[in-house]
């Protein structure tokens, strides 16, 4: 009898109940299996994929989760009194760290970052960090920073910064900036 319920297939790929894997003739993870818990693939030994109990961690600081994607280093889904956001998607360091609201795109350094936004779109360095509205869409190097801005349009460095209103249009550098 086989006591540890070992498969070995042409000896290169090793599967038993102590690796709870697949693994190489050295000893090399191709894929492991965590008993109730993730299951882990991995390339060259290092982990690259790993399925978890909200969802996928994408290793090297992606993960998504209730239908959210976040990629980069200190990327989060931040969870709020009605519960955790959903249908967002954050792609760049800390962007949509923090975020309390559903279905926006923060793309960019610290893009949406701290935000309180709804239906918002935020792409570049700092675009729509700590704003507050709904469906406005920031473009550019701090456009719709720090903005209260609700159906509307910040494009450019600084476009929208610190501005309040709403149906508002801001093109251009510095192009409403601190209006109400």
């Amino acid at each position: 009898t086989n006591t540890t319920r070992s498969i070995l297939v042409d000896g290169n790929i090793v599967m038993n109940t102590s690796a709870k894997g697949l693994t190489s003739s050295t000893d090399e993870y191709y894929i492991k299996f965590n008993e109730n818990a993730g299951t882990e693939l991995y390339y060259n030994n290092t982990k690259k994929l790993e399925t978890t109990d909200g969802g996928i961690d994408i290793g090297d600081n992606a993960l998504t989760t209730n239908s959210n994607v976040c990629i980069g280093n200190n990327t989060s889904v931040t969870s709020t009194a009605a519960g955790t956001p959903i249908n967002r998607v954050a792609i760049g360091f800390s962007s949509g760290n923090s975020l309390q609201q559903q279905d926006t795109v923060a793309i960019g350094t610290s893009a949406g970052l701290d935000g309180q936004n709804t239906q918002s779109v935020a792409i570049g360095t700092q675009a729509g960090e700590g704003g507050q509205g709904t469906s406005a869409v920031a473009i550019g190097t701090s456009a719709g920073l720090n903005g209260q801005n609700t159906n509307s349009i910040a494009m450019g460095t600084f476009a929208g910064c610190n501005a309040q209103g709403s149906t508002a249009v801001a093109i251009g550098k510095w192009a409403g900036r601190s209006s109400q």
